[in-house]
């Protein structure tokens, strides 16, 4: 985990699996525990957890309760800072992206990724913007398993 970036910041937990068939939330669980232990780790405070179960992030007209509220209090200033497991988790719509890679950039808005892929609280050069745009617009065709966790 990348520890230059400790000052105290209201957090937010965005969680999100796409295809749950169990209900069972533990993937859920899994993703929460991660995010939860970074925000300890960067000792943040988190203001609000915002989960999705079992909604697709790859359909840009699925609508995301959650996501949506999200947006509208980072809005509205409730939090300065948004915690994921990782970027796909957030969003695969490389626009999303665009838009919370322009909050980093011009508001401030640190956001961070539990698995340590991602860490945009600090300024990114031009290619990198665009690669991690390319990257979260990946679709996982094969299975639609969630991301593997480490260990």
């Amino acid at each position: 985990m990348n520890e230059r970036s400790t000052a105290p910041r209201k957090a937010a937990i965005y969680l999100r699996i796409s295809q749950d068939r169990e209900m069972d939330g533990l993937a859920i669980d899994r993703q929460r525990e991660d995010c939860e232990n970074l925000a300890r780790f960067r000792r943040w405070e988190v203001v609000e957890t915002y989960v999705d179960q079992s909604k697709s992030a790859t359909d840009r007209t699925a609508i995301r309760p959650d996501y949506d509220r999200m947006v509208a209090d980072y809005l509205l200033g409730r939090f300065d800072a948004i915690i994921c497991y990782d970027l796909d988790r957030l969003t695969r719509q490389p626009r999303q992206l665009e838009d919370w890679i322009d909050a980093a950039e011009l508001r401030g808005l640190a956001l961070v990724t539990a698995n340590g892929d991602a860490d945009l609280g600090c300024t990114l050069p031009v290619g990198d913007r665009h690669h991690c745009c390319f990257d979260s617009s990946k679709v996982t065709t094969s299975t639609g398993s969630s991301i593997p966790r480490p260990g």
